[in-house]
């Protein structure tokens, strides 16, 4: 499952010593909404590995969007300790998700 945080919880989320791999997305946005099923999957079958997944609306949270520089979605992000540690950004398929971020998990 891939819980929705907002813009408050977004810096105590991806502080955590666990990778956090966000999801920058938007309501009207119809890819982000075709890959949410491939990529609660990959949450399900990562579920057991140090990490969690977390979606995040940009039109909810505009500074963040803007702080890390997202204008296309969806675009996925993951942190660790705070630091960005991968990204998808282009090309954005579930292949490409789990190709970049797995590394980053335990």
């Amino acid at each position: 499952m891939i819980r929705k945080i907002n813009q408050k919880e977004f810096t105590d989320t991806v502080l955590r010593d666990t990778t956090t791999i966000v999801k920058f997305e938007a309501e009207w946005c119809q890819p982000c909404k075709q890959i949410t099923p491939a990529v609660e999957s990959l949450a399900k079958t990562w579920e057991n590995k140090d990490c969690e997944f977390v979606a995040v609306d940009i039109d909810q949270a505009p500074s963040i969007a803007q702080h890390y520089s997202i204008f296309g979605v969806p675009t996925f992000i993951a942190f660790n300790k705070g630091l960005p540690v991968a990204e998808v950004r282009s090309n954005v398929n579930i292949g490409n998700v789990k190709d970049s971020f797995a590394k980053h998990i335990t």
